[in-house]
Parts: structure tokens; C-alpha cells; sequence
């Protein structure tokens, strides 16, 4: 968390990322919903609001199941200025996405279970920031060979292709239903596309399998 205030996004996702696979481990749940509204910052800070709200819905439900309802804003956090960077996280988010999408977000979000949740903590937008498999795998050259889309989005793309419905390609990549549509949400605008049927097609164009 200091590393994410000092504005060291990378050695802030590769943090919460080690923390994140040791809680999950001792299934530490109100540890786990910490993390989860650290990586909901990073989603903000690179302008993924919906995906912070996502995370933060995910991070309350965990903290609810606990039955330690102000662990979020309070003690977990480290007292009151925690509780104050919180409130001001929720509201930035909110204020971006207006009140209506924030709250069917983070709604989605809520609803998930704790291995969902954690899925979608990785997804991404979370891992852009800490130069994971969207970027390492990925130089400039091949990007613009594939309209932009990074290695995660080809793979779905691919699995698309084959014809394979968002649970089914949920279930390959082992990730969420949410984090599915929201890669296909980014192939369509990337490749400026509207349907499915576009994506089969220039996927077996590009003899991805």
C-alpha cells in the first residue's frame, strides 16, 4: 500500500500480488478484501472504473461474510486515514462512472465468490500495472500485427473462434465470466467490431487456434 501511495504501480501490483497468493493460502478473507481494494486502485488509476468497482463490490461482500462489517473502512485498514482513503477510492470511482454503472458493477462484483473474486483481481487490467503476461510476451511489432490486442485477448479471441460461448472461455482460462466480457468488450472496440461472428472470422483469418 505504501508503494501504490508513492505512485510505484508496478512494485505495488507485484506486492498485493505476492500478499494475495500467501492469504489466499491461509484463506485469510478479510486480508484477501485489503488486497482487493489495493488492486481496485490500480484498476482506477489506469482507468478501468468498472473493474475497481467490481473489485471493491467483491472486497465489501468478503469483509460482510466475516461478520467484521467495518473491517474495510476501518481497523484492517489502519484506522481512520485508511478509512478516509476508502471513502475517497469509492467516491473517485463513482464519480467517474456515475451513480447507476458504479453501482451494477459493483453489484457484479458482490455477487462473486471468494475464488471468483480473486480471479478477477488477476484479470487484466490488475496485471497491465505490474508487467505480466499482457506485456512480457507481447513486443509493439506483434500488437499492431493483431489490431492491439494483447496475449490475453488473442486467447480469448481464439477460443471465440471456436465457437466457444463466455462460460466455456471462462472455464479454459480458469477466470471469471466478468473478466471474459470485459476482454471481448476490448477486442470489440480494438478491432472496431459489434458482433461475435466478426471475431470467428478474423480469427481464423489470423489462424489463431
Amino acid at each position: 500500500m505504501v508503494a501504490l501511495y508513492q505512485i510505484r504501480h508496478e512494485q505495488a501490483a507485484r506486492l498485493l500480488l505476492e500478499s494475495l497468493t500467501l492469504f489466499h493460502e491461509f484463506q485469510d478473507t478479510l486480508a484477501i478484501s485489503l488486497i482487493l481494494t489495493g488492486f481496485a486502485d490500480i484498476a482506477r488509476l489506469q482507468g478501468q472504473m468498472a473493474h475497481a468497482a467490481r473489485l471493491l463490490g467483491a472486497a465489501e461482500v468478503l469483509v460482510a461474510a466475516t461478520g467484521s462489517l467495518d473491517a474495510v473502512g476501518g481497523s484492517m485498514l489502519v484506522g481512520t486515514h485508511r478509512r478516509i482513503e476508502y471513502e475517497r477510492l469509492v467516491a473517485r470511482v463513482r464519480s467517474q462512472l456515475g451513480g447507476l454503472a458504479f453501482a451494477t458493477a459493483r453489484a457484479e462484483g458482490s455477487a462473486m465468490t471468494l475464488e471468483q473474486a480473486i480471479a478477477l483481481a488477476l484479470s487484466e487490467p490488475a496485471q497491465t500495472a505490474e508487467g505480466s503476461d499482457a506485456t512480457k510476451s507481447f513486443g509493439a511489432d506483434t500488437q499492431k500485427e493483431y489490431g492491439g490486442l494483447t496475449a490475453r485477448e488473442l486467447e480469448v479471441a481464439a477460443l471465440v473462434g471456436q465457437g466457444m460461448s463466455n462460460r466455456e472461455v471462462a472455464e479454459q482460462l480458469v477466470v471469471s465470466e466478468h473478466t471474459v466480457e470485459a476482454h471481448i468488450g476490448h477486442i470489440f472496440n480494438k478491432l472496431n467490431f459489434t458482433t461475435r461472428t466478426q471475431i470467428r472470422k478474423w480469427a481464423r483469418e489470423k489462424g489463431l487456434k
